[in-house]
C-alpha cells in the first residue's frame, strides 16, 4: 500500500485505489468540461501503461496478490520458453566471464566493457521480450547506466554486473513466468526519424575501429550491437529501419532463430550467405519503396569476410539510406 501511495505522487493523471471487491486497480477521471480528446488519451494510456507493469511487479514479490483481468496475456508454449530461457542463461554467463577474465582490462577500458554489458541487455530484452520482473530489470539496468548520478563509467559497469548476476541467479520457474505474450493498445516508444539513427551510428560507430585494430573482437562486435539494441530500446524506428534491424539479429543470431523456428539461411557453413542476406535487403527495399521512394540499399558498401566486418558495414549502409517519404 506505502509503495503504490507513492507511486501515485509520479501519476499526472491516474491514481492507484481498492475497488468494492478490495481489488487493487487504477483508476483516471475528469469532468467533463475538462475531458478534452488530448487530455483522454495521455490520460488512459499512463494508466494503461502503468497497471501492466505494477501488476507483474507486485505479483511476483507479494504472495498474497492474485491476479485479475488476464484475457489479454497470450501463454507460449514450453519448448519455445525453454529456448529463450536458454539463450538469456547463456548470454549472461558469456559477457560475465568475459568481464572476470577476458583479456581487455575492465578499469583500463572500462568503455569497451560498457558496449559489450549494454549490447547484451538491448539484445535480450528485444529477443526474448519478457514481461515482469525480467522487463523491468532490463529497464532499471538502463536508467541506470545513463542516470546523472556522478558515478563513472566503471562504477556504472560494475552496477550493471550485479543486476545481470541477480537476473542470472534467478529462478528458472519465475523467468518462465514471465515469458509470455500481450494485446497491447499503447506503445511506449517515442517516435523518431532516421535522421536522428544517423547520428547515433555515426558517433557510435568511430569506436569499434580501436578494437578492431588491436585484436579484440567481441567488443568490436559489442559496438554495432549497442547501436542497433540502443535505437530499438529507445525509439520507434522507420518501418525500414525496423526489419533492417530485425535482419542483423537473424545474421548474428541465426542459430536462435533456427532453433525458434524461422526458416533463414543467412549462414551457411559457419559463414554469411552472401546472396540471401543481399536478397532480404533488397526484399525490405522493395516492400518499403511505395512509402519511402529514394530507398536504394548500397549493397556495394557490405562486407562478408566475417561477422566483424558485416556488423559495421551493414550500419554504414544504414547510415546512407535515404528515407524520404513519398509526397
Amino acid at each position: 500500500m506505502r509503495r503504490l501511495i507513492e507511486n501515485n505522487f509520479s501519476l499526472k493523471y491516474g491514481r492507484y485505489c481498492i475497488d468494492p471487491d478490495q481489488n487493487l486497480t487504477i483508476v483516471f477521471d475528469s469532468i467533463t468540461l475538462d475531458a478534452s480528446p488530448y487530455k483522454l488519451y495521455y490520460g488512459i494510456k499512463e494508466i494503461a501503461l502503468a497497471a501492466d507493469k505494477q501488476d507483474d511487479l507486485l505479483l511476483d514479490e507479494f504472495d498474497m496478490l492474485k491476479p485479475i483481468n488476464t484475457a489479454h496475456i497470450i501463454d507460449i508454449a514450453g519448448t519455445e520458453k525453454d529456448i529463450k530461457l536458454a539463450f538469456l542463461r547463456r548470454n549472461i554467463e558469456v559477457i560475465l566471464d568475459y568481464v572476470k577474465v577476458g583479456k581487455l582490462n575492465p578499469v583500463q577500458y572500462a568503455g569497451g566493457i560498457t558496449y559489450l554489458l549494454l549490447d547484451t541487455i538491448y539484445k535480450l530484452d528485444f529477443l526474448i521480450r519478457p514481461e515482469g520482473y525480467a522487463m523491468e530489470a532490463f529497464e532499471r539496468m538502463h536508467r541506470s547506466f545513463f542516470a546523472a548520478d556522478g558515478l563513472n563509467s566503471q562504477q556504472k559497469n560494475h552496477l550493471l554486473i550485479k543486476e545481470l548476476q541477480e537476473l542470472q541467479d534467478r529462478a528458472d520457474e519465475k523467468i518462465y513466468a514471465e515469458l509470455y505474450r500481450t494485446i497491447s493498445t499503447f506503445g511506449i516508444l517515442g517516435v523518431t526519424n532516421h535522421e536522428r539513427l544517423k547520428d547515433l551510428i555515426d558517433g557510435e560507430l568511430i569506436n569499434m575501429v580501436w578494437y578492431v585494430e588491436n585484436d579484440y573482437p567481441e567488443i568490436a562486435m559489442a559496438v554495432p550491437g549497442y547501436i542497433v539494441g540502443h535505437a530499438l530500446f529507445n525509439y520507434s524506428l522507420p518501418e525500414p529501419d525496423k526489419d533492417l534491424f530485425m535482419l542483423y539479429y537473424q545474421v548474428m543470431e541465426a542459430h536462435y532463430f533456427r532453433q525458434l523456428g524461422f526458416e533463414i539461411d543467412y549462414i551457411k557453413d559457419d559463414k554469411i550467405n552472401k546472396s540471401e542476406v543481399k536478397d532480404a535487403i533488397l526484399y525490405i527495399a522493395q516492400t518499403w519503396n511505395a512509402k519511402y521512394p529514394k530507398l536504394s540499399p548500397n549493397l556495394s558498401i557490405l562486407h562478408f569476410e566475417d561477422k566483424v566486418s558485416f556488423a559495421g558495414s551493414f550500419l554504414q549502409m544504414m547510415a546512407s539510406l535515404d528515407l524520404t517519404k513519398s509526397k
